[in-house]
């Protein structure tokens, strides 16, 4: 019996829709589009929760075109109408885009026809204002959703301090936006919305950013007490933080509680700690780290290998740099090009991984 026929034998419309929304979630977004042709095929009609997710399915992987031509179908249909889930999916998928001005448009368009926007919707929106810097739209919406009965989330809430920490780094208005972030966040437990492990390593990441150890060291060791779970970006931030303030010792100490605790470190947390070890002279533990990473199959991010072929090349030693220089080269180095690479990475020293890598934000 076809996996077709055992659906239809024990309820379609309930557990075909479950097929289609499971099939979008895991980005079978055309095998989910066939289920719904073979379901049509078979005389069963499609319901607006089958549409959304197909809906769904589609912003997730960027077609935002074909995904508001299924949405204007469903506004023209007789027989059903989008939902207060299709709208916030519609919202979420332009604010995905940038395209905030759609996802306003189409919240005014759900209150004219009389849909009530709910915490979900207005945490999409919020958080498509806050990654645009549009903060004060940010405000107005999550102070509208609390009149209208809606409390913020643990998601609103780390869509805003998100914001507002990116903003600080960005505009270097340090004290402006990372206050504001750093009331949100005390003002969250006085809501009953307790901080989550992405609310904490936001905050840690920012006063790593800001070379405030001791405050980050803090907000770490509360994390702990509260019995949240340390994520590899929490570790990283750490690691990296220390680095920038010259205590590789400590941010050793960090990774190994890291691997101690099955938390698996990547090449950017390896960079880190090797750029570290590097900025303090201790270049035969940045090497044996390196090794460590060729070993575990780790791709080294470029910003690694430069840096210690720099270090390598100020103590004369070119040889062991050229070698660093020629992994991510693949080996496809002239012994010209190694050497004017060499030559110009004495003129103008590479940035710390530690410091400056995009993934460290």
């Amino acid at each position: 019996m076809s996996i077709w026929t055992r659906f239809h034998s024990t309820g379609p419309a309930i557990l075909t829709t479950a097929w289609i929304d499971g099939l979008c979630k895991r980005g079978y977004v055309k095998q989910a589009f066939h289920v719904l042709e073979e379901m049509v095929a078979k005389g069963l009609k499609p319901n607006v929760y089958m549409h959304t997710s197909l809906i769904d399915g589609l912003c997730k992987i960027g077609w935002m075109e074909r995904a508001f031509r299924l949405f204007l179908k469903l506004v023209k249909s007789s027989s059903y109408k989008p939902n207060v889930q299709t709208y916030t999916v519609m919202i979420g998928g332009y604010c995905k885009e940038g395209k905030i001005a759609r996802a306003e448009m189409l919240l005014g368009r759900m209150v004219e026809q009389g849909l009530a926007p709910n915490t979900n919707t207005y945490t999409t929106l919020i958080d498509g204002h806050c990654r645009g810097g549009s903060f004060d739209r940010a405000f107005e919406l999550m102070n509208k959703m609390k009149l209208e009965g809606f409390l913020p989330n643990i998601y609103t809430y780390n869509a805003i301090i998100g914001g507002f920490c990116k903003k600080g780094k960005i505009q270097k208005a340090y004290k402006g936006h990372i206050a504001y972030a750093l009331d949100l966040f005390n003002q969250m437990a006085e809501n009953s919305c307790h901080p989550d492990i992405d609310t904490y390593t936001t905050i840690i990441a920012m006063y790593c950013q800001q070379r405030q150890m001791e405050q980050s060291q803090q907000l770490f060791d509360k994390c702990l007490s509260v019995g949240l779970v340390p994520t590899k970006q929490t570790y990283t931030s750490m690691i990296a933080g220390y680095c920038r303030v010259g205590k590789s010792t400590s941010a050793l100490k960090v990774f190994e509680r890291m691997v101690q605790h099955g938390c698996l470190p990547d090449s950017i947390t390896y960079g880190a700690l090797i750029s570290g070890l590097c900025k303090e002279s201790r270049l035969e533990e940045a090497r044996a780290l390196f090794e460590t990473v060729l070993d575990k199959h780790l791709v080294p991010c470029d910003v690694t290998c430069v840096t210690l072929a720099y270090e390598y090349c100020k103590r004369d030693k070119t040889t062991i740099a050229v070698s660093f220089l020629r992994i991510p080269a693949e080996g496809n180095l002239t012994v010209e090009s190694e050497f004017s690479i060499l030559a110009n990475i004495l003129i103008s020293p590479p940035p710390s991984v530690g410091t400056d890598h995009p993934e460290l934000t």
